[in-house]
């Protein structure tokens, strides 16, 4: 499966729009600087947490589709 597939897969499991796969996509290639994203606990529309989740289950993904 790639990269876009798995990330619209784990965005449909929470129940998130797709048009997050591009905010997705600029973190996993170091666009957008992932040690930048922290929880301030605002009840935020999509939670640091759940993209950081997120990123581990694509890119654990990755790993597991490396030969």
């Amino acid at each position: 499966m790639d990269r876009a597939a798995r990330i619209d897969q784990a965005l449909a499991k929470r129940n998130y729009s797709p048009v997050l796969r591009l905010r997705i996509e600029k973190l996993l290639d170091g666009i957008e600087d992932r040690e930048r994203l922290r929880c301030c606990n605002s009840g935020c529309f999509v939670c640091v947490q759940e993209l950081l989740a997120i990123l581990a289950e694509v890119e654990g993904g990755e790993a597991a589709a490396s030969p």
